[in-house]
């Protein structure tokens, strides 16, 4: 004959009132897995978290960063075999765009194409981007403004000699001095700095673009608003100077 309460029974022997209450969810193999555990073959498995993100690092050009490109990224991140438990390391591969404007630092986020994990949402991707340390550049970022450094001789310094250069998209700047250039002078042009930072535009979880940010999509560079420009002078001064080089520079010198 059973006497007592059933529920301080439970509790004597199993320290709380239902014995199936635990933080490991059974394989399905055995209903009473988790309570007898591998007394009868029962297995339990613990509860996983959310799979992580994957972070990734690309680096881009000043023109990469100033022109807009389309890159890709091969990487590697974990795929439910068809049994529904098993993980497989798979490559995988996506395209996006650097728009005009972007800037080191830069991080753009692909919803669920990162990690995939049993009864779990897939994990999202993530590309951080970073400037490329480039030798010999004669331009250089301050935010959204552009620094160019021109360089040119004493006697082009001397004459105010106009000055010609290549911009990051490939355009042609002329400019006519006024003034004779000394390494302090630094003449500003408006308008022709980095394009204005433009926020990442949604991309759809299939990885295709939001039809409602398609028309901004397709601006045009010359569109976009940009910063200023300044012109800094680094003039090459000669190892030695023949007379005939000596009385042009006074004569220079004189003029201005």
């Amino acid at each position: 004959m059973f006497l007592g309460n059933s529920h301080e029974i439970y509790e004597k022997f199993f320290g709380a009132y239902n014995p199936m209450a635990n933080d490991y969810e059974p394989d399905g193999s055995d209903v009473f897995g988790s309570f007898l555990n591998d007394a009868i073959g029962g297995k339990r498995q613990p509860k996983h978290a959310d799979p992580q993100d994957i972070e990734c690092t690309v680096e881009c050009s000043l023109e990469e960063f100033y022109n807009g490109r389309i890159k890709s990224l091969k990487y590697e991140r974990n795929q439910v075999y068809p049994d529904g438990r098993t993980l497989l390391k798979v490559e995988d591969e996506i395209q996006f765009e650097v728009k005009p404007g972007f800037e080191d630092g830069t991080v753009l986020t692909f919803k669920k194409r990162g990690h995939e994990q049993f009864g779990h949402p897939r994990s999202n991707l993530m590309i951080k981007l970073v400037q490329k340390e480039e030798q010999f550049q004669n331009f250089r970022r301050s935010g959204n403004d552009l620094i160019y450094t021109h360089t040119m001789t004493l006697e082009e310094a001397l004459a105010s000699a106009p000055i010609q250069f290549t911009t990051l998209d490939g355009r042609s700047i002329n400019i006519n001095l006024d003034q004779m250039i000394t390494p302090q002078v630094v003449h500003k042009i408006e308008g022709e700095g980095m394009p204005k930072k433009h926020t990442p535009m949604a991309i759809l979880e299939n990885g295709s673009m939001d039809p409602r940010e398609l028309d901004m999509y397709l601006q045009p560079l010359s569109s976009y608003p940009k910063g200023n420009l300044f012109v800094h002078f680094l003039i090459e001064f000669p190892k030695y100077l023949s007379s005939e080089q000596k009385h042009r520079v006074v004569e220079l010198l004189r003029a201005n």
